[in-house]
């Protein structure tokens, strides 16, 4: 069987879309997030642990230190919860701060993010452990 040059490269673009739609993650809500851990957290750690999971709203850095990897977040339902973006992964952050420069507790403009969720962080201090952070919008 031959294939036209063009339309091989067609084939390849639409295979490369189909891929990238299926890579993004959807949005979550942190609030039912963290609902369904409180509900039953046998059944949220089987359907999140371990899994990427996304949010959308703002982000500052919490403390002074210039490479520090602790953010906070305020998600679009007005959950605040805490987050880590690696030092490699704060460049694609920037953008979304005014000047381009991540200052310590100044807020980003709203932004989608995923993260690694590794679980409900407990009983002591209620939330998800999220680390590995990206901005994925």
């Amino acid at each position: 069987m031959h294939v036209r040059p063009a339309a091989l490269a067609a084939m390849i673009i639409l295979g490369l879309g189909a891929l990238s739609a299926r890579a993004q993650t959807a949005v979550l809500s942190y609030n039912e997030v963290a609902a369904e851990y409180a509900a039953n957290p046998e059944a949220a750690g089987k359907k999140y642990d371990g899994r990427r999971l996304a949010f959308s709203g703002q982000l500052m850095r919490m403390g002074s230190e210039p490479g520090g990897t602790y953010f906070g977040a305020i998600a679009e339902d007005g959950a605040m919860f805490d987050t880590a973006f690696e030092v490699a992964d704060q460049e694609a952050l920037k953008a979304k701060f005014e000047g381009n420069e991540i200052k310590p507790f100044q807020k980003s403009s709203t932004v989608v993010f995923e993260c690694t969720n590794e679980g409900n962080a407990g009983t002591v201090v209620q939330g998800l452990k999220l680390s590995q952070c990206r901005v994925t919008k």
